[in-house]
């Protein structure tokens, strides 16, 4: 096997920047899912920011968690009482994705958006959506870990085998085999 970096060589806070970008790389190995995490704004504009920390933490009762960086934009957004979604994002939402991952670009139009049956802006088109409240704000090093009461989901009846993927710093998409491919094996 090659030479792994140990959890003893970890970098620790305060590390140099080198040894945090060895971090992350070590981190970027590791394939995620991709989410955009919606929440309007008192003045009904809705925000969304691209998550990939996104997981499932209990089905009773119905609990996510995210991590929500501290030097985001949207961190009082985020951080405050009031239903949000969770959106799992498509190969085909690739430059949503990539647009509300980057700062200031964060706004939707409105055709990109409904209300969910809670009251959550959800995305049109998405694999699926939960609607969610913050039950807790957990600290995390540079982010807060949000952990979220699942009060409405759907499921897109479009096949999960297209699902945005994010591994080594870039997009991909997950093909799953299809039925045919699936017999033969």
């Amino acid at each position: 096997m090659p030479s792994v970096r140990s959890a003893a060589h970890a970098p620790q806070q305060g590390a140099s920047s080198q040894e945090n970008l060895a971090l992350r790389r070590a981190f970027a190995r590791f394939a995620t899912g991709v989410t955009a995490m919606l929440r309007a704004h008192k003045n009904g504009a809705v925000c969304g920011l691209t998550i990939n920390s996104f997981a499932s933490l209990s089905l009773s009762p119905p609990l996510i968690l995210w991590a929500l960086a501290r030097d985001s934009a949207l961190f009082d957004l985020f951080a405050q009482d009031g239903p949000f979604s969770v959106n799992v994002l498509h190969r085909g939402q690739r430059r949503l994705a990539e647009r509300l991952a980057r700062p200031h670009c964060h706004e939707l139009a409105a055709a990109q958006w409904q209300r969910g049956k809670g009251g959550a802006p959800v995305l049109t088109d998405a694999l699926a959506r939960f609607e969610c409240r913050a039950q807790k704000l957990v600290a995390g090093g540079d982010h807060v870990i949000v952990v979220g009461a699942v009060e409405h989901f759907d499921v897109a009846r479009r096949p999960p085998r297209d699902a945005l993927l994010f591994l080594g710093g870039g997009y991909d998409a997950l093909w799953a085999r299809s039925k045919r491919a699936a017999s033969r094996a």
